[in-house]
């Protein structure tokens, strides 16, 4: 069996679903008899063209190269019109990469750019099978193509959201048959409870003591996961209260002077509010898992989120959640006074919930850890991938 990974970013690039898409083939690639995987994606940080491996996978990056550089003319156009101009051309330059693969037996699809709406449009008309997977708050099944038409889903593929909303707007669109509403699958080997690490880790990752309450943030340190905003939040909270940053700072890209005054912004209110000491930051990828069990309670201000796994991943390790209330995903998951809070961006309301989930007992936090993995624990997930997948190879209608 071979398979074409189509993503609109993928590693070195941070992206969710890129981290976790290698994670599944090599779980389930044998059990399918996967011979070769080769992925195509677009990118924002490296906004170039380059041929490298990932994990043992050939990936091709292309991009709108000068275009998404900004390089003359385009520095003299509004950054919209740049935005329109890339995805055209890298739809094009999709559509014709796209024909070297014919003997591919199924596409899977991550994310939405002129690469991804160029494989839909493909895989249609070569009626190749599809997996598409609706990663963000604004995802829908149909992809804009050039400036005038859609790409849309295939009749043999499978639409996985995260969404009860998002799969209203696919049944909506006429895609009934076709969806598979699942959480993201968490590791349960790696996320869940490890509370006599706790001490350890705290010492091994941050400067904090035993005694101390520790907020976690893990993500990407960009505006829309929000982190600037905990420190507000910490404000409000007694000296014992910390706060613990880390995930991969920007370091390229058209977004990179945004994304580099964001962290200075942070670095510079740490100091202004008169947080150092209070305030550890790790500004690189980490384990995830490590700071989650070093901490008592993990922060989520993120908002736009598709889905965001790190919710489940922190209350498989009995963490529970404080997090926006304006983002749908999360209200699907975190129950008040269970696993966590949900709250408005407020910072003295976070902080009252900070308080209240600190208290939680550990029975309750045992509890919701042994509910979330039930429900999201990746072995069973991956059970239903392997049948989705074979039953589209195998047979080209639409899987029910």
């Amino acid at each position: 069996m071979n398979v074409l990974i189509i993503a609109s970013k993928f590693p070195p690039e941070y992206s969710g679903p890129g981290v976790r898409i290698p994670r599944l083939y090599k779980a389930i690639g044998e059990e399918l008899g996967i011979k070769r995987v080769e992925v195509l994606c677009n990118g924002l940080e490296k906004p170039y063209d380059e041929d490298y491996e990932h994990e043992g996978w050939p990936v091709k990056r292309r991009v709108a190269s000068y275009i998404r550089q900004r390089k003359f003319p385009f520095n003299l156009l509004p950054s919209a019109v740049n935005g329109n101009l890339a995805y055209f051309a890298e739809t094009v330059a999709g559509l014709k990469m796209l024909e070297q693969y014919k003997d591919i037996d199924y596409i899977h699809i991550l994310g939405h750019s002129g690469l991804t709406a160029a494989a839909l449009s493909w895989a249609k008309c070569h009626d190749i099978p599809v997996l598409i997977e609706l990663v963000t708050a604004k995802a829908r099944p149909c992809q804009k193509l050039f400036f005038i038409g859609k790409a849309c889903p295939p009749e043999n593929s499978v639409i996985m959201t995260f969404r009860s909303d998002t799969e209203e707007k696919c049944r909506a669109a006429g895609f009934d048959t076709q969806i598979w509403k699942r959480p993201n699958p968490i590791n349960e080997e790696i996320y869940k409870l490890e509370p006599e690490r706790k001490a350890a880790l705290r010492a091994a990752h941050t400067p904090f003591k035993e005694s101390d309450i520790v907020l976690c943030s893990v993500a990407k340190i960009i505006p829309q996961k929000n982190q600037r905003f905990l420190l507000d939040v910490l404000r409000e909270l007694p000296e014992e209260y910390k706060l613990v940053i880390a995930g991969p700072k920007v370091v390229d890209g058209p977004l990179y002077e945004r994304d580099k005054n964001y962290l200075q912004d942070i670095y510079d209110s740490i100091e202004s509010y008169g947080l150092t000491g209070r305030v550890h930051i790790v500004p690189d990828y980490v384990e995830s898992a490590d700071f989650m069990k070093l901490a008592d309670l993990y922060m989520l201000p993120a908002y736009n989120e598709g889905f965001a796994t790190p919710m489940l991943e922190a209350n498989a390790c009995g963490i529970p959640v404080i997090a926006n209330e304006g983002e749908y995903s999360f209200g699907e998951w975190i129950k008040n006074g269970e696993n966590g809070f949900l709250c408005p961006l407020d910072a003295p309301k976070w902080a009252q919930a900070c308080r209240k989930a600190a208290e939680f007992p550990e029975k309750q936090r045992h509890e919701q850890a042994a509910r979330i993995t039930a429900a999201a624990g990746q072995k069973n997930i991956y059970k239903t991938y392997v049948n989705l997948i074979n039953k589209l190879v195998g047979n080209t209608s639409s899987p029910r």
